[in-house]
């Protein structure tokens, strides 16, 4: 083993360039992240680039809110230390869903990707024709992720394209209540009740 100074050495191990050159659970997948103002939203995704996750960070004009976040006065080119650490190994673009051509672009990501993350309030993306709803027509093989914003575990019915299925809860966090989501099955004809814990998020898959 040749002696290298450590800043070297993880520099290397940790360069996104050659991230996908090492086999993870996750490869191939491509995971659509449009959750904003989120700490659920970001570290989900960074935990599924860790597992070897294609992540694709859409913020809007301006960057996301969350790029201020961390200690006071501890920056790098202005950005917090929080959002840099949980950033990391993730694709970043920007699109203004507030606009037609902005929720057209990222409906073509969505038709691609195995996962979409998002963390609007209930109801904005089904008003803006980019929900789980509009979005599984074009796709069915989407796996929405439940973002909870509030203090209750709330439970939300999703239509998939599997049919009497069980699935498992891959990952989850929650600000307040670190249980185990419990495992949710579908009906005949494929819908089901998916969970998240309060103030965080869970990622459900099939067993």
């Amino acid at each position: 083993m040749v002696d290298q100074p450590w800043e070297e050495w993880i520099r290397e191990e940790t360069d996104p360039r050659s991230a996908f050159g090492k086999p993870e659970a996750l490869d191939d997948l491509l995971i659509v992240d449009v959750s904003q103002k989120s700490v659920a939203g970001i570290v989900c995704t960074a935990f599924l680039a860790e597992l070897g996750a294609e992540i694709l960070k859409v913020e809007p004009p301006g960057g996301d809110p969350a790029r201020n976040w961390g200690p006071p006065g501890f920056t790098h080119h202005g950005e917090g230390l929080a959002y840099l650490a949980e950033g990391r190994n993730k694709y970043y673009i920007t699109l203004n869903l507030e606009s037609e051509e902005g929720r057209d672009a990222f409906r073509q990501l969505a038709r691609r990707a195995d996962a979409v993350v998002e963390a609007y309030t209930p109801g904005r993306m089904d008003a803006w024709g980019i929900g789980y709803r509009q979005l599984s027509a074009e796709n069915p093989g989407l796996i929405y992720v439940l973002n909870n914003r509030g203090d209750d575990w709330r439970g939300d019915w999703i239509t998939t394209q599997w049919t009497n299925a069980s699935f498992r809860p891959l990952a989850w966090w929650s600000k307040t209540d670190l249980a185990r989501p419990i495992d949710q099955f579908t009906s005949r004809d494929g819908r089901g009740q998916f969970f998240a814990p309060p103030r965080g998020y869970a990622v459900y898959v099939l067993k």
